[in-house]
């Protein structure tokens, strides 16, 4: 029989990429004297879900030991480091443009 002692559910949910655009009103952008006027905002990984946050959040459960070995067909290499959910947490970003035409 095989054992599921330390068997852990590494499933996760992430909302990776976010961009909102808003072009203000004409009656605004006449006033300045301009076509149009564009604000933007974008986010990367910008949220993460992980029933393995209840242990830690310092893991990047996009990188758990052989996490991804079946669905690449490659083994885990422990002498690279990649695979043992050690890594830094994966980053935020978050951006802000205005795009102004004449």
């Amino acid at each position: 029989m095989p054992n599921d002692r330390y068997l852990q559910n590494v499933a996760y949910i992430r909302l990776k990429t976010l961009n909102l655009g808003y072009t203000l009103p004409v009656s605004i952008s006449s006033k300045l004297q301009a076509d149009d006027i564009k604000i933007y905002l974008s986010g990367e990984n910008l949220w993460t879900w992980s029933p393995l946050y209840k242990i830690t959040k310092d893991t990047d459960v996009t990188n758990v030991w052989r996490a991804g070995s079946q669905l690449t067909g490659l083994d885990s290499d422990n002498t690279r480091g990649d695979g043992d959910g050690y890594n830094y947490p994966t980053l935020g970003t978050i951006s802000v443009g205005l795009s102004i035409n004449f």
